[in-house]
């Protein structure tokens, strides 16, 4: 059913998509509104060519899901408008070390074998750079700030309310929300968490500071509830950062009032928590111990992939070479896949870090390609803090700034980076700041219009 769904979305509904986002500019918006919404559902709607269900990776298939229908929209209507409405193509901030981490990967695929997993991973991230462009070359007006924190602020909302039902309701110990994982779920809320608490923080109007506010309530919920450790703790942390970069020693008396109460409400929430964490803590530490299982186990089996294989095993391949190395690294035993097409009696475990998985599929090249890309992304976020004045762009970006340190911190024990999920909206925040970036908006501070005009004349 989901391949005829495609297949008439393809066929009937981009066409008329693009004619229309064409035609009218607010239907562009809420054509992006719904890229950015549709991140929290991409697992709903997504389907799989040549997939191997069986394969322990971060990709097991060729996958398209409605976030590609909708990019696809957006893009082909930005580029046909944008004469008219004087934009312009232009090399966004980032996009180097996009290029040169995905022709490393390349080069792993064509080096390493097995190589269908790889091409499997090569697939998602060429969706995630084509992503990446639509959104810098689309985003130029403060509509379009707004429609961005709305629809992240609406994915948030859902989210919360799924997982107080499941939990609730469902009684599910671990709730997932609309993603395929507990981690998942944790981990989106601490990345877009941040940006909708900055927002909510500015001067911008009651409404739309009431709904971001009550936006990052629903994603604490959301995340406690997930019961995963470490991004319970990055978001505390990333929303201290916030509040305290907002305000700073610009103290007054409302101030302190909003600080106190969103401070309570956040560590009240994370108190009520703490005795799910606390429990599932204990069980962790009990399972490595008598399992030889966990992280150092995993970072282990990169560094020794990498020492093996200078290149590392090749993209996407943990999997696939993750028998040879268990026992070494006394993690457990995994008998290998019989054969491409079947998966026999094997057993592997995803690598439980970006860091090390890295390090064992594409080696310490591979792993420093991924480190400035990440310290890149970073810098692009950064520069929103030497602004002279506070508008929607420099909140949005430095909540961006954030929410990208607590994701990447997260990853030390997580993979959820690669998950198509995180992958794209991952891709979303930094296309909007490399927007934000290319208008001048970080220099000038004026009115995102006016600078269009002024770059232009």
């Amino acid at each position: 059913m989901k391949y005829v769904i495609f297949v008439t979305g393809l066929i009937l509904l981009v066409p008329l998509g693009i004619l229309a986002a064409t035609y009218s500019r607010r239907i562009r918006e809420f054509v992006f509104g719904g890229l950015v919404f549709a991140t929290a559902f991409a697992d709903w709607y997504d389907i799989n060519f040549i997939d191997r269900w069986w394969y322990a990776g971060s990709t097991r298939g060729i996958e398209v899901s409605v976030v590609d229908l909708l990019t696809l929209i957006l893009l082909l209507s930005s580029l046909a408008t944008m004469r008219r409405e004087g934009g312009r193509l232009f090399w966004p901030a980032g996009l180097g070390p996009m290029l040169v981490y995905f022709a490393f990967g390349c080069v792993s695929v064509l080096i390493s074998d097995p190589k269908l997993f790889g091409l499997f991973e090569l697939t998602k991230l060429t969706r995630g750079i084509v992503v990446f462009l639509t959104v810098a070359w689309y985003v130029r007006t403060n509509r379009d700030a707004y429609a961005f924190v709305i629809a992240l602020g609406g994915a948030l909302f859902v989210n919360g309310v799924f997982a107080v039902w499941q939990r609730y309701s469902g009684a599910m110990y671990r709730v997932h929300g609309t993603f395929p994982h507990e981690n998942i779920l944790g981990d989106y809320c601490v990345l877009a968490g941040p940006i909708v608490l900055a927002v909510s923080l500015s001067a911008l109007s009651p409404s739309i500071r009431a709904y971001c506010g009550a936006a990052t309530i629903s994603a604490a919920v959301a995340t406690v509830l997930t019961i995963s450790r470490m991004p319970s703790a990055l978001f505390l942390a990333s929303s201290a950062s916030v509040l305290i970069t907002a305000y700073g020693f610009r103290i007054t008396p409302r101030r302190i009032a909003l600080v106190l109460i969103l401070g309570v409400l956040l560590v009240g929430i994370f108190y009520r928590g703490y005795d799910g964490l606390s429990e599932r803590h204990q069980s962790t530490i009990s399972e490595d111990h008598t399992q030889g299982d966990g992280r150092p186990g995993h970072y282990r089996m990169g560094l020794k992939m990498a020492l093996d294989h200078p290149l590392g095993v090749g993209l996407n391949n943990w999997g696939w070479y993750y028998h040879e190395y268990a026992r070494w690294a006394d993690v457990d035993d995994a008998v290998p896949y019989q054969s491409t097409s079947a998966p026999g009696e094997g057993r592997a475990t995803q690598g439980h870090t970006l860091y090390g998985m890295t390090l064992g599929e594409l080696g310490w090249p591979g792993l420093l390609l991924l480190l400035a890309l990440i310290a890149r992304c970073l810098h692009i976020s950064a520069g929103f803090f030497f602004v002279r004045e506070w508008n929607i762009w420099s909140r949005i970006s430095v909540g961006c700034f954030f929410g990208l340190l607590a994701e990447f911190l997260a990853n030390g024990t997580e993979i959820t980076f690669r998950n198509q999920q995180i992958f794209i909206i991952f891709n979303i925040v930094i296309g909007f700041l490399a927007a934000a970036r290319q208008t001048g908006v970080k220099h000038t501070n004026v009115p995102l219009a006016a600078a269009n005009r002024a770059h232009h004349r």
